[in-house]
Formats: structure tokens, C-alpha cells, sequence
């Protein structure tokens, strides 16, 4: 059973207790935008002496992806040919969005669950009122108790993996089920937690699975978990200080090590710490991505106007990113929807911090575009420049 091909434009496939909604929908990048000030070469590398690929002339207006690490050079997209290549950043004008507004791409009369991501597709997981005859071979219901939080598909889309969290005797469990395996669905318990808070986040990689949280295996307990296809760990970190020798010196010599706090790990592999900068005298946030192995990947600022700070009891974030943009959603434990802050990689504060007055359930960047999953509907967000209408307010 195929549930989900590229060239359909709008699919429904129906599990006995879920139902699959499959997108596939195209749009311009969300990036920072930029102007040119003066007519510049645009280079094939960020050095004085670098092979030009041409001239950008003034007023040409580009997406700024990322600064150089001495943030003297931007590398930036151009043209319907989305040529890329670097600019000296002092030829170029930053043009910061103001905010976000979003279009409502599909509204929903159950609640919906999750999302689902793959290369030409992603879908959306939702409870199913009709019922598919308990003979069928490809029934399957979720517990009632359990929690779906996370959908995984292979490349293809031919196959769907659904993670939940259920409680047994006061102890919560990390499951993975195969709704579509002949003949029956396969289930497999990969972790135990204390309580549902206790996950942060998973991420699937080509060795297998990464799961963030204090959790407990067979093994005993670990932070941050790796998993590989069978549920045998191939990775396990205890403790946070263990990502500090992944810092460049100049951030280890104004941190302090037993003040890293997980955040967030986001589908893509990428793992956020916050902690105190001494030399900023503010909260910053490390980003690690795994690619057979962790590797530091940048610093993010706490946003100013936040009045709580990330070490607040009980403040959930999520991070969403892809190679050229991040997006964070912050819920404090007074709030139902919160935040949402947009990092373009062209600077480490962030160019959008924006109140959410809908809770937001799933989130993904599908072709560049930011995709938020709310209990009724789905929606797509674009941002807003000075001289657009200001944004409409979010619900």
C-alpha cells in the first residue's frame, strides 16, 4: 500500500484509528533578505583574491543564508537561477522582516497529532473516526493512553514509523510501531521515562535513532541515546559536560560546564544546550548537529525581549532548522501557545521574535518554508518586510 506519491498534489489514506494527510506543496525560501549597495563581485569563496562568478549590480536584492566565521563575508542566493556565492557584508544592507503571517493551508475537523517529513512530501497524522474491519491486515489503533508525538518515513514514503509515549505503572515508555508491517503491526519498547517531560526530542539518522532525555535502557541511564535499527545503543552520553569538548576554546573559556541544560533535539539531528556566556554577560544557546559524530555548529543569543530565561522550570522549546535557517518556539508553563523566534544564520540574534496565541502541536521546514501544525488546521508562514502590511495577528 503506497500512502504517499510526489505527484499527487493533495492524498488521503486511511489506518483503521489514523488517518495520513499527504502535502505536496511548493514556495519561495524564508531567508533574510538583502540589498546591494553598490556593484560587487560575487565570489566563489570568502577571500579578497576569490574566482568571480559575475557582478551584482546596486538595488539587486539577494537571501542572505550565513555570515563567514569572521563575519566579514555573507553567502548569499540570487536570481530565479538561485546562483550562489559570497559578498563582501559591507556592500550589502541587511533588510530584517518585521514578522510573520501565515496562510491556512488545511483545516481539519478532528484534532490533528503530527507531521511527517520527507523529501517530496510530508503528511499529517490524525485521529480517524472510521473504522476499517478488524480482519484487515493493515489495522492498527494507538492506545488510548498513549501520546503520538513523531513520524518517520523512509525515502520513499513506502513505509511510516509512529512514536508514542504510554504509561505503565507510572512509568512512561518510548514505542515504535510499524502500522503497515505484513501481517500484523510491529511494536518495539526502545526506552523508559520518569515522566512524559523527561523527552526532548528524537532524530533519525542513517545509523539509526537519536533520542534526547534522561531515560533508562538495559544499559542503565543516559542524556542523550543513539539507537540502531535492532534498539541496540550505539551512542550513549550521561551527562551534558560531555559536549564541551566539542566547543571551540574561545567558547569554552567563558562558559561554565555544569551549567549546560538540553533544550531541544530536533528531527534533523541538530541538539541545543542553553547556558550563561560570561563574556556576554547573557544566556546563549549552543547548537551541536550529528554527522557521525557531534560537531558544533553555531551560537545563538537568547532573545532580550523574553521576560523568562531558559533555565525556567517547566519552559518547553522546539527547534526546527534546516542548513540555512532555525526556528525556536519557546512555551513558558503559564502560557498555551508562546513564542516563536526565527534565526536566519545571517546573525546570531534573532531576526524575528514574534507571540503565538495558538498552540502549536508539530512544525517542519518543508522546501524552505516554515509549516506549523495546529489542533484544526495547518499553516504556512511567509515573512513580512517594512513596506508589505504589517502581520496578521496570530490566532
Amino acid at each position: 500500500m503506497l500512502l504517499f506519491h510526489k505527484d499527487w498534489a493533495l492524498h488521503k489514506a486511511l489506518l483503521s484509528g489514523v488517518g495520513l494527510l499527504a502535502l505536496a506543496l511548493a514556495g519561495p525560501a524564508l531567508a533574510s533578505e538583502g540589498k546591494i549597495l553598490k556593484r560587487t563581485p560575487l565570489c566563489t569563496e570568502a577571500i579578497s583574491t576569490c574566482s568571480v562568478l559575475f557582478y551584482l549590480n546596486s538595488t539587486d536584492k539577494v537571501q542572505v543564508l550565513r555570515p563567514s566565521t569572521d563575519g566579514k563575508w555573507l553567502y548569499i542566493e540570487y536570481g530565479p537561477g538561485q546562483q550562489k556565492g559570497w559578498v563582501h557584508a559591507e556592500d550589502l544592507k541587511l533588510l530584517s522582516p518585521q514578522g510573520m503571517t501565515y496562510t491556512t493551508v488545511q483545516s481539519f475537523e478532528q484534532s490533528a497529532l503530527g507531521l511527517s517529513l520527507a523529501p517530496d512530501f510530508f503528511g499529517v497524522l490524525y485521529p480517524e473516526s472510521l473504522n476499517r474491519p478488524q480482519s484487515d491486515p493493515l489495522t492498527f489503533r494507538l492506545p488510548l493512553e498513549a501520546v503520538p508525538f513523531s513520524l518517520l518515513t523512509d525515502q520513499s514514503g513506502q513505509s511510516l514509523t509512529v512514536y508514542y509515549l504510554s504509561e505503565t505503572e507510572k512509568r512512561w515508555f518510548l514505542t515504535a510501531v510499524q502500522p503497515l508491517t505484513p501481517p500484523y503491526p510491529h511494536f518495539q519498547t526502545l526506552l523508559r521515562f520518569q515522566k512524559p517531560d523527561d523527552f526532548l526530542g528524537m532524530a533519525k539518522i542513517p545509523a539509526g535513532l537519536l533520542v534526547l532525555g534522561e531515560s533508562e535502557g538495559a544499559w542503565g541511564q543516559s542524556l542523550v541515546t543513539g539507537l540502531d535499527p535492532e534498539g541496540i545503543p550505539f551512542l550513549l552520553i550521561q551527562k551534558p559536560e560531555e559536549f564541551v569538548a566539542y566547543l571551540p576554546q574561545e567558547i569554552r573559556a567563558v562558559i561554565r560546564p555544569e551549567n549546560l541544560r538540553p533544550v531541544s533535539l530536533s528531527p534533523e539531528g541538530d541538539l541545543v544546550f542553553s547556558t550563561f556566556h560570561l563574556a556576554l554577560r547573557r544566556f546563549v544557546l549552543l547548537r551541536f548537529s550529528y554527522r557521525e559524530g557531534w560537531l558544533f555548529h553555531s551560537l545563538l543569543l537568547w532573545p532580550k525581549d523574553l521576560s523568562f530565561r531558559p533555565d525556567l522550570p517547566g519552559l518547553k522549546m522546539r527547534l526546527v532548522t534546516d542548513a540555512e535557517q532555525s526556528y525556536l518556539f519557546f512555551q513558558p508553563p503559564d502560557q498555551t501557545a508562546g513564542f516563536l523566534g526565527f534565526y536566519s544564520g545571517a546573525t546570531q540574534e534573532p531576526t524575528i521574535l514574534q507571540a503565538l496565541q495558538k498552540p502549536v502541536l508539530d512544525a517542519v521546514i518543508y522546501q524552505k518554508k516554515l509549516w506549523t501544525l495546529h489542533l484544526d488546521e495547518l499553516r504556512v508562514w511567509n515573512p513580512v518586510f517594512a513596506t508589505e502590511a504589517a502581520p496578521t495577528p496570530a490566532k
